[in-house]
């Protein structure tokens, strides 16, 4: 006998709380094919509006789903209208993207970093975390350990 879980049920969403998340808040997370993404660090000090505002830009300019990650419990999903391409649809998530395979390098922001230490380090965290990611193969946010038989 087989047991089906539908994606949307509780044991997935706690298996995937259980997946780390790259905790160098703010960032967008630009996803590129099913679990594929890049991560785009925002300044740390931006406010939520300019947060927003570079995700959109950021966004029309990809034409590529994006989530703005503010926090481990806070962020917004942004998509291009399929049948207005000229709008963009988003929506508030208390669970940002987790697992995949993240990449820290490609796309071009639509924004200047600034050039301090605190930059560079965060840079260097993202470097680390997407090489050890990758030598990994990511983590899989599609499967999920078996219910309890109880």
């Amino acid at each position: 006998m087989s047991t089906s879980i539908h994606a949307d049920s509780p044991a997935i969403r706690e298996y995937v709380k259980t997946i780390p998340i790259f905790d160098q808040f703010p960032y967008l997370t630009v996803r590129f094919d099913g679990g594929m993404r890049q991560v785009l660090l925002l300044p740390t000090e931006i406010d939520e509006a300019e947060a927003f505002r570079l995700a959109l830009v950021q966004v029309r300019a990809n034409q590529l789903d994006t989530c703005l990650t503010l926090n481990a419990a806070a962020g917004f999903y942004f998509s291009i209208d399929p049948e207005n391409p000229g709008d963009t649809n988003y929506s508030f998530t208390d669970e940002p993207p987790r697992g995949g395979i993240l990449l820290h390098d490609g796309l071009v922001p639509a924004w200047e970093l600034p050039d301090d230490n605190a930059t560079r380090a965060r840079q260097l965290v993202l470097k680390r975390w997407s090489e050890e990611q990758r030598s990994r193969g990511g983590y899989r946010t599609t499967s999920c350990p078996p219910p309890n038989s109880s």
